[in-house]
């Protein structure tokens, strides 16, 4: 059973990398199309929504949701606010060793030109970091996805949230569509992972009394 669950994990995988590869081909006509039809009104929505996808948010959110769990007694907003921050470090661990391996800048705007000019004489770090996958669209995918383990009852709003988070980095033009799309998926595989590990756990101990 270990084995299949591998296999068929092996092969999700495999598709995603390809799937992010194939995008890779269109990012430059994405990021036209958007910056040809941008719509000034839906900026500050999108401005609104990148917080989701900062870890910040995660900073104050997780304490404030595992104490209600603690004090009302709710397990699952306890595992899901630990669930939230295991899913984020190892997908932002991910992120962090492939952003200067990568080394892919963002979108040319005139705010990378001079992104460009400051960071010539710094470090390699700064120099190599580029943007794939993003960062964001991890936190918002690795934040959603482990709340719908917990709360399946919300999935299609919370899934919803973090699909318009990693859309308001290609319409901002911070990243290219492969971007978001390997980030989202970062953040997904991690979460569900967890999740599986601990629903495994649970099914284990209970056979076990």
């Amino acid at each position: 059973m270990k084995n299949v669950f591998k296999l068929t994990l092996g092969v999700k995988i495999g598709a995603f990398c390809l799937l992010v590869l194939m995008l890779s081909f269109f990012d430059q006509n994405v990021n036209r199309w958007v910056n040809q039809h941008q719509n000034q009104l839906f900026l500050p929505v999108f401005n609104v929504l990148t917080f989701y996808g900062r870890p910040k948010f995660m900073l104050w959110f997780c304490p404030l949701l595992f104490g209600i769990g603690r004090i009302k007694h709710w397990p699952h907003c306890e595992r899901a606010a630990v669930r939230i921050v295991l899913s984020v470090v190892i997908s932002g661990l991910l992120v962090f060793v492939a952003k200067p391996l990568f080394g892919r800048k963002e979108p040319f705007t005139a705010k990378l030109a001079l992104r460009e000019e400051q960071t010539h004489h710094s470090t390699w770090l700064k120099r190599r970091w580029g943007r794939f996958p993003s960062g964001d669209s991890a936190v918002a995918w690795s934040t959603s996805t482990a709340l719908a383990s917990e709360f399946p009852v919300i999935a299609i709003p919370l899934y919803m949230l973090a699909f318009l988070t990693s859309l308001g980095r290609v319409v901002r033009e911070a990243h290219f569509l492969s971007d978001v799309v390997a980030g989202a998926g970062l953040g997904y595989i991690c979460a569900r992972w967890l999740a599986k590990r601990a629903l495994s756990s649970t099914r284990t101990s209970t056979r076990k009394r």
